[in-house]
């Protein structure tokens, strides 16, 4: 899952114990910030936005759409990156990488 994937980069930046503690107070607010705003777009258009840490050693870009499965509203992620790396989604959805915010 990216997740992990994240949480390796920041471990390379921060090592062990500050990239857990980055990784568990920072990424559930910068996903709760991108989960707002992809609620307030519109169907289907990407959203991307860039968070960085407060001593800006990193910066994370999240990309992502709101889609409609259903009539249900989903918010799915459809690209990362760590300090300019792409790290990769792997669930395809309708053959489009992207995966649900949890």
């Amino acid at each position: 899952m990216w997740i992990r994937e994240v949480e390796k980069e920041l471990n390379t930046v921060y090592g062990g114990a500050k990239a857990k503690q980055v990784s568990a107070v920072l990424m559930p607010a910068f996903i709760g910030d991108f989960k707002k705003m992809l609620s307030q777009s519109e169907d289907n258009t990407e959203v991307t936005e860039e968070y960085r840490t407060e001593d800006r050693l990193v910066y994370i870009k999240l990309t992502g759409k709101k889609i409609r499965i259903k009539g249900s509203e989903k918010h799915m992620l459809t690209g990362v990156s760590v300090n300019g790396q792409s790290i990769p989604i792997e669930v395809y959805i309708n053959g489009q990488s992207m995966e649900e915010l949890p």
